[in-house]
């Protein structure tokens, strides 16, 4: 499981990655150049259908290549931060954009969400709602990896 926080300014994950019982530390937010634009790609949930949603995504997001494990029960949310625009919209269990409005100041996705989303309604940077989410939730932690909005 993961943790992600967006704050308006930059977006925070945690590192903490899980197979089965067994953690081990790996980042959940990549870097994805189109053209002269560029993304910050995250999931929560379960790795490799992170990782499917991601090359989906690297692929031009063809809802026809809609990755088949997200249809199962054990889906995955793919975040998806426009650092040029500094717009973020989400993917779960279908081909289907959700948008984050503007009047959402700051947002959290995964496990420990509500942590961070108290955090940040606390003044907590996004950064800061990952290190307190990773104090008190068992699927998050091994540190935070940030990227800010120019």
């Amino acid at each position: 499981m993961s943790i992600i926080a967006w704050d308006g300014t930059c977006i925070a994950a945690d590192r903490r990655s899980s197979n089965n019982d067994f953690g081990f530390v790996g980042g959940k937010l990549i870097e994805v150049v189109r053209g002269h634009v560029r993304f910050i790609v995250g999931w929560t949930g379960i790795c490799e259908n992170g990782l499917a949603l991601l090359r989906w995504f690297e692929q031009g997001e063809r809802e026809t290549d809609w990755p088949k494990c997200q249809t199962k029960e054990d889906w995955c949310r793919l975040i998806i931060l426009n650092m040029n625009h500094n717009q973020i919209v989400t993917y779960e269990q279908h081909p289907i954009a959700q948008p984050l409005h503007p009047e959402n100041k700051f947002m959290a996705w995964g496990a420990g969400r509500d942590f961070a989303l108290g955090a940040m309604a606390a003044g907590k940077t996004a950064i800061e709602a990952v290190e307190i989410a990773s104090q008190f939730c068992n699927s998050c932690g091994n540190g935070v990896d940030v990227f800010r909005v120019d």
